[in-house]
This record gives C-alpha cells, sequence and structure tokens, in this order.
C-alpha cells in the first residue's frame, strides 16, 4: 500500500515565499553535490568489487587447506590477516594489488564529500552542522524532506513572518543536531539533511495547527485492481504518530541509516518553540474573550460583529501603534479571530478595501477552523456590509457559502456559489460549487428550471465531474 502526505487542508494568505526559496535552495544544492558524490561511490564501488574477486578468490583457496581459518572471525580479523600477508603471499604482484586497492578505498571512504562537510558527532564542528543541514542523500531523501516542509513551512511561514520562520528553522536544525550528538556520541557516520529543521516546523506546526487536516493520495490492489483516491486526516493525529514512531526507532538503538534521535530532538524544539512564544511571553496580548482597555475588544452577537471599545484619536501615531499591537498579537496568537477583524476594519477605514477583504478572509478562515459557525456568520455580514464579498479569497466564498446551506439560508447559499462560480474562473471548487447549487435548487428551494440550468451549466463546463447515482 502506497499512503503519500500532499498538502495541508489550510490555506495561506500570502505566498510563502521563504518556504519556496528554502526548496529551492535545498534541491538546486543536492543537484550540484549529487554528481560529486555520485562520482565518489562509483569509483568506491569499482575498487570495492576488485577487491571482492581477489579475496573471494584466495578465501576460498585457503579454506580448502584450512577449513577452520575463518570460523569465528569478523571482516576486520580476516582483512587483517590479508594485510599479514597469511592469505596472499606477500611477494605477490596480486598482494599489490590488493594491498594498493585497500589502502584507497579507506582514504576515499574515510575523505568522501559526506565525511568533509556533513555533521559527524564525535566531532563537534558548528560550522558543519549548519552545512549539513542543506546536504541530502539520494533522490527519495531530499524529495521527502521537502514534501514535508511544503505541507507544514507554508502555513507556519503566514502565521509568524518569514524571519521568525526562518529563526525556527535553521535553529531547530541546529538543536536537532546537538541532541543527536548528546544521546549518540560514538557515531562516526556522517549526518546529513533538511530533516532535524523540518522536524521542528512539524512540531511547531502540531501545536499551531493541530485541528488542520493533511491530505494523503494512497494507492493499493485489491486482488489486483488498482485503488486510489485522497483523504484527511487531523495533523492532531498525524504528527504524533510519526513522532512516536520516530521515538520507539531512537529508543530501539537499531542502525536504520536514519538519524533518529535528530528527529525526536528537532521536533520537541520546534513544538516547545512554539509553546514559550505563544504562552509565555511577557509582552501583552489581546485575549479571544476580553482585550485590555489599550486595545478595543470585540462582541459577537446575532446582529454581527460589534466594537465595544474604538479609538477616538485620529492621530496616525495612536493608529499606527494598534496596527503593530493587533500585528503582533495575531503572529503570537494565530486563532485570535477578534484581532484580525478589527485589523480589517482599520485597513478598511482607511480605503485599502483589497487588503481589508484579505484580511476579512484570514478571519473568517480562523473561525472556520475553530468550528464557530454562528460568528462566521456574523463577520459575513459586516464583510456584505462593506461590501467586499468579491475581494473574499475564493477558499473563504466558497466555505461561506456551504455555511449558509448547513444553517438554511439556502437562497443566499446559492447566491454565493453563483459568485463563487463567476469571480473564480479558474476556481478548483466550481464544478462543486455548480453542484451544489443544483442540489440546494431542486431539492430545498424546489426552482426546477434553475436547477436545470445549473445541472446544463455542469454538464458543459466539466464533463467528466462524477454525478453520485
Amino acid at each position: 500500500m502506497f499512503f503519500l502526505p500532499i498538502r495541508s487542508e489550510k490555506d495561506t494568505h500570502k505566498i510563502p515565499n521563504l518556504t519556496i526559496g528554502l526548496i529551492a535552495l535545498n534541491l538546486v544544492i543536492w543537484i550540484f553535490t549529487n554528481r560529486i558524490v555520485s562520482s565518489e561511490y562509483k569509483e568506491i564501488g569499482a575498487i570495492h568489487e576488485r577487491l571482492m574477486m581477489i579475496e573471494v578468490d584466495y578465501i576460498q583457496t585457503a579454506l580448502r587447506k584450512y577449513p577452520d581459518l575463518f570460523k569465528t572471525q569478523d571482516p576486520m580479523e580476516i582483512h587483517k590477516k590479508f594485510l599479514e600477508g597469511n592469505i596472499i603471499p606477500r611477494e605477490s604482484n596480486i598482494y599489490q594489488e590488493w594491498l594498493t586497492l585497500y589502502n584507497r578505498l579507506h582514504r576515499l571512504a574515510n575523505n568522501t564529500f559526506f565525511h568533509r562537510w556533513g555533521f559527524i558527532p564525535t566531532q563537534l564542528n558548528v560550522l558543519k552542522l549548519f552545512i549539513s543541514m542543506f546536504l541530502h542523500g539520494g533522490f527519495f531523501h531530499v524529495f521527502g524532506n521537502m514534501l514535508y516542509l511544503w505541507i507544514v513551512g507554508c502555513n507556519m511561514e503566514d502565521d509568524w513572518g518569514w524571519p521568525r520562520f526562518l529563526g525556527l528553522y535553521l535553529l531547530s536544525g541546529i538543536a536537532a543536531g546537538l541532541i543527536h550528538s548528546i544521546l549518540t556520541p560514538s557515531m562516526t557516520v556522517p549526518c546529513i539533511g533538511a530533516s532535524g529543521a523540518v522536524a521542528g516546523i512539524m512540531g511547531a506546526f502540531l501545536i499551531q495547527h493541530f485541528k488542520t487536516k493533511i491530505r494523503f493520495f494512497y494507492f493499493f490492489l485489491f486482488f489486483l485492481r488498482p485503488i486510489w483516491g485522497t483523504l484527511k486526516i487531523w495533523a492532531g493525529i498525524v504528527l504524533p504518530f510519526w513522532f512516536l514512531q520516530e521515538l520507539m526507532f531512537a529508543k530501539s538503538g537499531l542502525q536504520t541509516g536514519t538519524a533518529h534521535w535528530a528527529h525526536v530532538g528537532g521536533f520537541v524544539f520546534g513544538g516547545v518553540a512554539v509553546v514559550l512564544t505563544k504562552y509565555l511571553s511577557p509582552s501583552k496580548q489581546i485575549s479571544t474573550e476580553s482585550a485590555d482597555s489599550s486595545t478595543p475588544s470585540l462582541t459577537f452577537g446575532n446582529g454581527g460583529v460589534h466594537e465595544s471599545s474604538i479609538p477616538t484619536s485620529t492621530e496616525e501615531t495612536e493608529e499606527a501603534s494598534l496596527i503593530n499591537k493587533l500585528n503582533e498579537t495575531i503572529h503570537r496568537d494565530p486563532e485570535n479571530y477578534k484581532a484580525q477583524v478589527e485589523l480589517a476594519r482599520i485597513i478598511y477605514k482607511n480605503g485599502h478595501s483589497r487588503d481589508a477583504a484579505i484580511s476579512y478572509g484570514l478571519a473568517l478562515d480562523t473561525v472556520f477552523n475553530l468550528g464557530k459557525k454562528e460568528t462566521a456568520l456574523a463577520i459575513y455580514k459586516e464583510i456584505k456590509q462593506c461590501n467586499l464579498l468579491e475581494g473574499l479569497p475564493d477558499y473563504n466564498l466558497f466555505k461561506m457559502a456551504d455555511v449558509l446551506k448547513e444553517v438554511g439560508k439556502f437562497k443566499e447559499a446559492v447566491t454565493n456559489y453563483g459568485s463563487y462560480i463567476k469571480w473564480y474562473p479558474q476556481g478548483l471548487m466550481r464544478a462543486n460549487a455548480a453542484y451544489n447549487a443544483y442540489l440546494i435548487l431542486k431539492n430545498s428551494l424546489n426552482n426546477e428550471k434553475l436547477a436545470d440550468s445549473a445541472l446544463s451549466f455542469l454538464k458543459r463546463e466539466y464533463p467528466d465531474f462524477s454525478l453520485p447515482a
């Protein structure tokens, strides 16, 4: 069975430039270093193959004369006998060839690119620890790390901004290497890869977005019949399972070729970093339930979102200070929808309708994830009053139509599905929007004419869309 995570179900509101940059940097470095490493291992493989041919021939000859010669001896002891000239006569040309190949193999094996630049726990070197975070072995090594970075990195960069996100990434990688070094102090195998840094982002993502779902692709054969599709699982289930698996491997001491303690250390460091930043910061925060007297508090009722305290001063310095406070609060607590709404109001008041719509969309996204339908409806009403619906991100508009359908506001739901189809011609959910509108018109509003129109549009624009039987 093939099971692969493909993306987070939580949309971002900004292009994750740093995450994209880190992925591109790691891939470019891998492309260039892979040539060097492949050349080295090709040469090592050729030497090893020739040594094996020589050794096998002479070991077979020696065993015929002395059957117990290698009975209890390990490979190192066997090589020692070869070096002593006990297997191949020292004066022979073949011994000189074997000795030359043997010495060259050891020189190459102990001086590979990864030995020169990778992090070795027995040799604590901070520069190599940093460099090793950008080195990878085979294709699947770099692909796996970059895939997980993409899945969790985009949302964390969106939450924290690129400077803090970069700091978390680098510090997680360093912490992972140091923890691996402390717990495996005798290991001489070089450690490479971004997995410790990515594990740190995964740990942070778990704390910050444990309710977010991660979409997986699956494929398996059932009686030789291929079955595939996608499914969504809570991050609060997937990531702890991954962590416990890594912890189990680390504690078992099995040599799997993977630095499991680095994964464990990075994951814990990232989670702790978020907890310390989010919950133990000495700076004042705007609570999701209340706020101090220096910042506006928001209340949500049946009539919409109301201001219980709005600054009356028009001085730019006061407004700038308030905006900074709100931004800091949102960075510390991405689930603080009240601060997000207040920031959207200020942006709208200053005439930046497009940015205000995006900010309102961020608030909607937050309350959707928190399951607060009534709050979502209140924010939606305010967005309509400000005439900002067309500027909402496509995901928010579609999700809002779903909420309206769930609470029985069928006409408004159909209108929103129609707006989604009209405003987002490349939208990924247009076929679903048309189908949902068709179902509401047919089953809830009993409007056969418009229902047929919606169905005709669906069949015409999306002939491959599979209608349930």
